[in-house]
């Protein structure tokens, strides 16, 4: 669960709010054909995608934009994620004493504020788990937060990197499905050649 550090008001003294989880990246179905990229098979085999047909081309081409869309969306997510912790450590840095008793605004949503007071700049109230809180002081909750960014940071380069080569396994089946169509024209163009000379 996220967690956004933000001063509380006097109504609770202390708090860091939830934000919305980032999403993960689902595991895609079965593909039609046995592969799962242009370069692997469901098996982790090693398989030439030019020695498939055009058929089997247009199916791993359309399995391949759906992952790039889907990892496109949890890398984005991710991002999101990292930015949300890193503002929440940033609240943190505002907790202390020359803050004190200082009139803030609480966001109760995203775009909805009511005006507050920090009362409490020693502890906040971390959201652990699903609705799950736990009292931490101010360095506790910040090393919490500094894991997070951690873990999310690492989470992201390795998305990233998957995104990265189903880019590039996309680049090399649009190559190998112009070259395809090439070749179908210049079968196409050819009977006509013949005939001309022929005649």
């Amino acid at each position: 669960q996220l967690l956004q550090a933000l001063p509380h008001s006097h109504h609770h003294h202390r708090t860091l709010a939830p934000i919305t989880p980032h999403p993960r990246h689902r595991k895609k179905e079965t593909s039609p054909i046995p592969m799962s990229t242009p370069t692997n098979d469901s098996a982790g085999r090693h398989v030439d995608v030019s020695t498939l047909n055009w058929e089997q081309l247009n199916q791993v081409h359309q399995s391949l934009q759906t992952d790039i869309q889907g990892i496109t969306q949890s890398y984005g997510g991710l991002r999101v994620a990292v930015g949300r912790f890193k503002s929440s450590e940033d609240c943190l840095n505002h907790i202390d004493n020359k803050n004190k008793d200082k009139e803030i605004l609480v966001p109760l949503t995203s775009s909805l504020y009511i005006p507050g007071k920090l009362m409490d700049v020693k502890k906040v109230i971390v959201e652990v788990g699903d609705k799950f809180f736990v009292e931490k002081e101010i360095p506790a909750a910040k090393e919490f937060l500094k894991r997070k960014i951690v873990g999310l940071e690492k989470r992201l380069e390795q998305v990233g990197g998957i995104l990265s080569k189903k880019n590039q396994d996309l680049q090399v089946v649009n190559m190998i499905r112009q070259q395809r169509a090439q070749e179908a024209l210049r079968a196409q163009a050819l009977p006509k050649s013949r005939r001309a000379v022929t005649e």
